[in-house]
């Protein structure tokens, strides 16, 4: 064989694998189709096609709109005030009207404060149920009755609540501009925890009094109404059950403290907020009727709708909250004194829930210019209970 053929032999087979190489080890890669051009788009794959859909509407009630949006995937539900609820599997959801059908069915469950739910093109209405006014108005009679004319030690967080519900009580059955502007200056110069929890909600107040509607919308105002006196109700009964009328006194050498007016706060331990919160767990419990799992305007609010929940007033949860401070502050709600002054070796009747307290004690000058007005002298623990309606606490401090 010449020396040329085996040449062209040997360039034919190296080039050849080399080829078949190639092509077996490197697939083809499959054509970009572009949209504008410039960037090529691969075609999507069944993975990449979207297991879920959504579709999104509004549920209308008197307080203003609120956004509800239908998932259909693998587990259907809807989202109503970043709450999920699981529907039923009833079909194809593919037209408008078997969606609205799926929806209604689970909204008369989540929603019992609406007496009505309405399909309104793609959106819902939400009438609300609401109590008579005569009715609402003789159970705030009998709360503030309960408190004025059979407590010796009115708690001061739950009058104030009950005189805010009663002046709007007042601007609900004589609706004038007056009694609109009374209402909301008293909201405004109130303490927020003198207000029932549905009135410290921002969208509240805001449609409440700063609308620029005089009067204000009558069925907003009597819907809260109607959930403070729930409210109070409640604090009302919780009051009678739990609490228990004592004396408290702190007694200390005169030379050991640097003033003899002292300040004394309280604050429930960790144990008897837990107690307090079961035995409301229990009276809540006896009434089902109460407990919503929806409510309008909670959107904004923190502690104020963790209260409205565990008074069950509503079933929503808010993103943050303290459960401590919430818990805390219900407690001073049915208490008649957390924080008073009293002089020292002089008891003060106090009116609080059975369990255990820890206190501090602080020195107050007579001088308010004292850049040391107020001096810290003791704190510890104490038990409250109704085998112990006398509490003395004596110690020998170090002088100050």
């Amino acid at each position: 064989m010449s020396r040329s053929k085996l040449q062209f032999r040997k360039y034919w087979y190296t080039s050849g694998c080399t080829a078949l190489f190639f092509f077996a080890c490197n697939p083809i890669a499959p054509k970009l189709s572009r949209v504008d051009g410039n960037s090529p788009t691969p075609k999507k794959t069944l993975s990449q096609i979207p297991r879920e859909l959504s579709y999104q509407s509004n549920l209308l009630s008197p307080l203003g709109r609120e956004t509800l949006t239908l998932v259909v995937g693998k587990l259907r539900k809807i989202k109503l005030a970043s709450q999920s609820f699981e529907l039923e599997r009833t079909g194809e959801l593919n037209s408008l009207a078997t969606r609205q059908n799926a929806i209604l069915s689970k909204l008369r469950q989540i929603a019992p404060s609406c007496a009505t739910i309405t399909p309104q093109s793609q959106n819902f209405r939400c009438g609300w149920r609401l109590e008579s006014l005569a009715k609402t108005t003789k159970a705030l009679k009998k709360v503030s009755s309960q408190l004025l004319y059979r407590s010796r030690r009115i708690p001061y967080l739950l009058s104030r609540r009950i005189a805010v519900a009663e002046q709007l009580a007042i601007a609900i059955e004589s609706p004038s501009a007056a009694s609109t502007r009374s209402l909301c200056s008293v909201l405004e110069a109130s303490d927020p925890l003198a207000l029932p929890a549905i009135l410290r909600l921002p969208k509240w107040q805001n449609e409440l009094c700063h609308q620029g509607k005089l009067p204000f919308d009558m069925e907003i105002a009597s819907k809260a109404l109607e959930t403070a006196v729930q409210e109070l109700s409640i604090y009302s009964q919780l009051r009678r059950q739990l609490n228990v009328r004592g004396v408290l006194k702190f007694r200390y050498p005169r030379r050991s403290v640097p003033y003899q007016r002292l300040i004394v706060r309280l604050s429930a331990s960790s144990k008897t907020q837990s107690a307090f919160k079961d035995a409301l767990a229990k009276l809540v419990a006896k009434k089902p009727s109460a407990r919503h799992a929806w409510f309008p305007g909670l959107s904004e609010g923190r502690g104020e709708v963790y209260e409205g929940h565990l008074l069950g007033l509503w079933g929503m949860l808010p993103a943050k909250f303290n459960e401590e401070r919430v818990l805390q502050m219900m407690i001073n709600v049915i208490s008649a004194e957390s924080e008073y002054r009293v002089s020292n070796g002089y008891g003060k009747i106090l009116s609080l829930p059975k369990g255990n307290y820890e206190y501090t004690v602080y020195s107050i000058s007579d001088r308010l210019d004292d850049p040391n007005y107020e001096r810290k002298v003791d704190e510890g623990g104490l038990f409250w209970s109704n085998k112990r309606r006398f509490v003395t606490i004596a110690k020998q401090l170090h002088s100050g």
